[in-house]
């Protein structure tokens, strides 16, 4: 029998990225956003399973322990961005996605 693939949605939104996972066959074990307003409209889309949660103020490494095999990320204004397919995010978002799941 074959493992359900799982992922952590960061910067969820209102999940539409989430629910294209989960019709693709993957198991959510996180979705989080900082604002209240969309994770309101996303656990209404996605049956409630969403946490307001500002990850800037996450331990460094405290999400690694999901162990999830995916990560998405419906990254909120990026403070660079440079190319399209190259090193897509610098700076400040960087660090912080890198000391999420790192």
């Amino acid at each position: 029998m074959r493992k359900t693939q799982t992922f952590v949605s960061l910067f969820s939104g209102c999940g539409g990225m989430d629910l294209g996972f989960e019709q693709a066959g993957f198991t959510g074990l996180l979705a989080c956003d900082i604002d209240p307003l969309v994770i309101s409209v996303h656990d209404t889309n996605l049956n409630g399973r969403a946490a307001v949660l500002d990850l800037s103020r996450v331990p460094s490494g405290e999400l690694a322990g999901l162990r999830p095999d995916v990560v998405i990320a419906g990254l909120p204004w990026p403070d660079e961005i440079v190319g399209v397919w190259g090193d897509w995010v610098c700076g400040e978002m960087k660090k912080l996605l890198r000391s999420l799941v790192c």
